[in-house]
This record gives structure tokens, C-alpha cells and sequence, in this order.
């Protein structure tokens, strides 16, 4: 019976993904970015992408974020007179994202650079024709990176300076704008689920484990605080709101997230500067 039951969950959260996406217009950017990249199974190196569900929900998540990086480049190319737009990844784990924009954008040339401290991800990267290279996100600014867009997509999360590490790109860049999505949550909390449900693990990455689990409110205090401004700011949700799949929001919330919060960011140094405490 509870097998049942799960499976009709699992159903309803796929026909919940789909109306929601066709409800926040990224159905576009879904039928681009699946002929460009139909399968997930390899995304992550600590975790599979398995079966219909699971790729339309990265998928989705993925438009989220390529609206947010399409809207960063428009900004770019409104304000900078220039032929080539260098975007940096931070936490990059496959290259598919450098992927989609290099096939999407065709009225700029694009140079990339992807980060990441986990060798198996810069080996993928790679071996997929794009730059990267091994490097802590919070260690960014030790390396002579120069780059007009940084991205950094469900990072934050996962970082224990995450303060730290956007002072860091905000004091030792040229960067114009920097796009992050991060988990949405109507409520902030520290997350640790390996210490939070006592696992056995004796091992784990921070790929696969949160840190800090902020609301959009609390984030943007520590935007300003590190040396930011918000330009643009949006929120994806896994559940539509005119649906009676709008039901599932709880059901989203207690298995995985209501959906994703992105902001596209400006340096400012108003707040930083007041803080003498550096």
C-alpha cells in the first residue's frame, strides 16, 4: 500500500514540475536545453540522475537558471560595448551549463572557465572541451581570474564561507554581474543533514551536503553585507499556483524544496565598506 501511494506521489510531483513549468514560461528553454543535452546520468559525481522524473526535474531547474544567465548577458551586452563575454562557473560540475551557452548565444563569443574542487568534475569538464580548473571556491581569489559574468548555481549552500567567499569576488574581480541560485526557503535554517539524521557515513563531499539553507531575506542581507547589490531576483517553484497541484507545495517542502531562489548581482560596496571588521 505505501509503495502505491509513493508511486502516486512520484506521479503527481512530475505532472506538478511540468504545469509548473509551462506556468513560469521556461518551456522554451526546456525544449532547448534537451536538444543540447537529453540525458543527466552523469551531472553529478556523487549521485545519479535516474528516469524520466528526475531529468525533467533537473531540466526545469536548468531553465530556471539559463533564464537567469540569458538575462545577465542581455544586461551585458546593453551596458559593454564588446564582441566576447568571458563567464566563469563557480562549482561547475560537468560543464553543461558553458555548454547550453555556447550553443544558445550566438551573437557574442563566449570564453569560459569552470571551478571546482573536485577532481573527477574537472576531468569531466575537460574531457567535454571546456576549461577548468581545481580550486576551492573560497580560494577564487588567490588565481588571476578576470572575467566579465561569474555563475554559481546551488553552491552557496554548500560552502562554509559563503560571506568569505562573495567578499572575495566582489573585492578581487572585474566581475560586472554574478548569477546565483541558491535553495528557496520560507524559513532559514543550517542544514547539516549528515549530523542532523546521525547517518553512518564515515565519509562525505560537499557536493552532496548543505550548510546554510537561508530564506531569499536573509540571503540578501548577506549579499549587501559582502559587497552586492541585487539587480534582479526570482523565484522558481516546483508546484504550480493555479492548479490544484498547487496541493503538492507541502509535499515539495518535506522531501525536497518548494523550488529555487536566483539573483542577479552588481558590485557595491555601500555596505561592505561600513563594516570595519574585515
Amino acid at each position: 500500500m505505501l509503495t502505491l501511494i509513493n508511486k502516486v506521489l512520484f506521479l503527481l510531483r512530475y505532472q506538478s514540475l511540468k504545469a509548473a513549468a509551462k506556468e513560469q514560461n521556461l518551456l522554451a528553454n526546456i525544449e532547448k536545453i534537451e536538444k543540447i543535452i537529453s540525458d543527466y546520468s552523469k551531472q553529478y559525481n556523487h549521485g545519479v540522475i535516474d528516469g524520466k522524473f528526475w531529468n525533467y526535474k533537473v531540466r526545469a531547474h536548468h531553465a530556471f537558471q539559463l533564464q537567469m544567465c540569458l538575462e545577465a548577458i542581455d544586461l551585458f551586452k546593453k551596458n559593454f560595448l564588446k564582441k566576447k563575454v568571458r563567464i566563469i562557473d563557480i562549482g561547475d560540475s560537468s560543464g553543461t551549463h558553458v555548454n547550453y551557452l555556447k550553443n544558445i548565444v550566438h551573437d557574442l563569443e563566449i570564453e569560459t572557465l569552470s571551478v571546482n574542487l573536485d577532481p573527477l568534475a574537472v576531468k569531466k569538464i575537460q574531457q567535454n572541451g571546456h576549461q577548468a580548473i581545481l580550486a576551492k571556491a573560497e580560494d577564487i581569489e588567490n588565481y588571476d581570474i578576470d572575467k566579465d559574468i561569474f555563475i554559481s548555481f546551488q553552491t552557496l549552500e554548500h560552502l562554509n564561507s559563503p560571506i568569505d567567499f562573495l567578499k572575495s569576488i566582489s573585492d578581487s574581480s572585474s566581475c560586472k554581474y554574478f548569477v546565483i541560485t541558491v535553495p528557496y526557503l520560507a524559513k532559514s535554517r543550517v542544514a547539516l543533514e549528515y549530523i542532523r539524521n546521525q547517518t553512518d557515513e564515515k565519509e562525505v563531499h560537499s557536493e552532496n551536503v548543505h550548510i546554510f539553507e537561508l530564506n531569499p531575506k536573509d540571503w540578501k542581507l548577506i549579499f549587501k553585507h559582502a559587497g552586492w547589490e541585487i539587480l534582479e531576483e526570482k523565484i522558481y517553484y516546483q508546484y504550480p499556483k493555479f492548479s490544484p497541484l498547487r496541493l503538492l507545495k507541502s509535499a515539495w517542502r518535506e522531501f525536497d524544496f518548494e523550488g529555487f531562489y536566483g539573483v542577479i548581482l552588481k558590485r557595491n560596496d555601500k555596505w561592505k565598506n561600513k563594516f570595519k571588521d574585515w
